[in-house]
């Protein structure tokens, strides 16, 4: 079953725990549907893949290796603290104080670093010339253009560290209690009563904002990211927290097919997307002029 809508080279599936994929017919109805559909939403992210096929991992979880998952969450720690001492000195002169996790994991993400956040950014057209800003010759292949409603992350975050924070109070409580009846029963000879287990820390994706001066292309692209729990793809945990869900978008997979690419590049550097203002450096200065050696009328 689809659902139909204004224009007409569109159809969609029916919205299963908060995710509904749309499929384009081309690339120039992605104008048409932001338009219609989002562009008086300002609570949307966006993210654009080369391939529909690749799944919303992040790096640091993609590329870890099979020996290191059983313990995750080490690796993970282990891999920040490092970075943060491989990175003294070589932050320029006098740099701000970074006292926040993800404000590090921000930093090495500008850097190349592999960390467990995904690039978004606030402009559907940003995200859809990194869709389409590399060749893809897989056959069969469709680009990719995510659409994650931040309201809904932030307040499934707040209601989920709510239940935490009450779980670990409640926890704290109970155990001055077995503390207290500890004592009382080794002075009657009772049986002692079982110590409770710590609430372990909630798997939830977080919104991060960096306040950072350090990292220009984040500003120029209007990006954000997205922190990912430990080995969790974002998508599962959206089906898993926003089950049952059939009405309301919470994630949408923007699919367009694998063709005209060079002919969406002209069309986005017109609007001045490109290269050249995504990337404020001597790397997107050589990669705009390289797409005008490549793509006729660029």
């Amino acid at each position: 079953m689809t659902i139909k809508f204004r224009i007409k080279r569109r159809k969609s599936s029916l919205v299963e725990n908060g995710i509904v994929t749309i499929s384009l017919r081309s690339w120039s109805d992605f104008s048409k549907y932001i338009e219609e559909r989002l562009v008086e939403r300002k609570t949307y992210i966006y993210r654009g893949q080369e391939s529909a096929k690749w799944e919303l991992i992040p790096t640091f979880f993609r590329n870890l290796q099979t020996k290191q998952r059983k313990h995750v969450s080490e690796t993970r720690k282990k891999h920040l603290e490092n970075f943060r001492m491989a990175a003294r000195g070589r932050r320029g002169s006098n740099p701000p104080e970074i006292k926040e996790e993800n404000q590090w994991w921000s930093l090495g993400q500008h850097h190349g670093l592999d960390t467990p956040l995904l690039d978004w950014t606030e402009s559907p057209f940003v995200a859809l010339y990194f869709a389409f800003k590399k060749e893809n010759k897989v056959k069969n292949d469709s680009r990719i253009v995510y659409c994650l409603s931040e309201n809904s992350v932030n307040e499934k975050y707040e209601e989920i560290m709510r239940h935490y924070a009450f779980e670990k109070a409640n926890y704290k409580m109970q155990n001055i209690g077995v503390s207290m009846l500890d004592r009382l029963q080794e002075s009657v000879a009772l049986p002692k009563k079982s110590v409770l287990k710590e609430p372990d820390p909630p798997e939830s994706i977080e919104i991060v904002r960096p306040m950072s001066d350090e990292n220009f292309r984040l500003v120029s692209q209007r990006g954000l990211f997205v922190r990912v729990p430990d080995s969790i793809k974002l998508e599962d945990w959206i089906m898993k927290h926003f089950e049952g869900e059939s009405k309301k978008y919470k994630l949408i997979r923007i699919k367009m097919p694998n063709k005209d690419r060079e002919s969406c590049l002209r069309f986005l550097n017109r609007m001045n997307i490109n290269h050249l203002s995504l990337f404020p450096d001597l790397y997107g200065a050589s990669a705009h002029c390289n797409n005008d050696l490549n793509i006729k009328n660029y």
